[in-house]
């Protein structure tokens, strides 16, 4: 528009001719306005998008995180239930001798014989 302005002001035998250049002049330049526009419109969709692909990247391994804490939970519950397997399997093959030595006792009380 300030070249606009400009030209109504020029007065002379070339007026035609400048003013076409001026406005040839004033649409490149809106042009490259425009084209730098959407450049960095463009920048910004790029930066965008960029930044969406890490969230949605951070989101996974927030979750991937979430899952391993929870399967390391599970692990170590599995560990303890081992541990209170092996006690009790211990304490199973302690009664059952216990129980045939007392068995064994009581056949040799009724019985009478060794």
């Amino acid at each position: 528009l300030n070249s606009i302005i400009l030209v109504s002001s020029v007065t002379g035998a070339n007026f035609q001719v400048d003013l076409f250049l001026l406005l040839v002049s004033a649409f490149q330049d809106d042009k490259l306005a425009c084209c730098s526009r959407q450049k960095g419109m463009s920048e910004n969709k790029n930066r965008n998008n960029i930044q969406a692909a890490e969230m949605e990247e951070l989101k996974e391994l927030e979750q991937e995180l979430l899952s391993l804490r929870r399967m390391r939970s599970s692990l170590h519950a599995v560990e303890c239930m081992v541990g209170c397997l092996k006690q009790n399997v211990l304490l199973a093959i302690k009664n059952g001798n216990t129980l045939a030595d007392l068995n064994q006792g009581w056949d040799i009380f009724f019985t009478g014989k060794k």
